[in-house]
């Protein structure tokens, strides 16, 4: 299983975006009402206009800069 070629960064986001997909359908099965597919089509126009290991590497600098923030001792 791999999340990105691109950096480890990417990588990281992937596999949280993924995390939150997985919460999410939990919650969606929990309900026990039939989710709404999202069309084929939709699917790939979201791909390939957010989908990118660019994207993926530009998504986790803000999740990186708040911990760096937040977490000032962390490389300590």
């Amino acid at each position: 299983f791999s999340a990105s070629r691109h950096s480890i960064e990417a990588a990281a986001f992937w596999f949280m975006a993924l995390e939150r997909c997985c919460q999410q359908q939990l919650l969606v099965e929990a309900t026990g009402v039939s989710p709404k597919l999202v069309p084929p089509e939709s699917c790939r126009y979201s791909r390939e206009h957010v989908g990118s290991e660019y994207i993926g590497w530009l998504h986790f600098q803000t999740i990186w800069n708040d911990l760096v923030r937040s977490e000032p001792d962390m490389f300590d």
